[in-house]
């Protein structure tokens, strides 16, 4: 899901701006570029965290902690 939204909102695909508010569009469009990396960085790490949990490997675990830590920084943008 997140991998989904994070290439809606990257291409900016019409099912992504048929969810959200102009308002709500505006606010994505004007964050700063460094909140559109670390949101790509925690979704994909995630993403590949997963998966390498699910074949076992250890990996797996630190990219589900930097996928983690990418989600922290990410929202430390809203409470500035």
């Amino acid at each position: 899901m997140g991998v989904n939204h994070y290439l809606q909102q990257a291409y900016n695909k019409e099912s992504f701006r048929n969810m959200y508010t102009q308002e709500q569009i505006d606010i994505v469009a004007n964050a700063p570029s460094w909140v559109t990396a670390v949101f790509a960085i925690a979704v994909f790490t995630g993403f590949l965290g997963f998966l390498f949990i699910l074949l076992r490997k250890k990996i797996g675990y630190s990219l589900m902690l930097l996928s983690l830590l990418a989600v922290v920084v990410q929202m430390s943008h809203i409470f500035n």
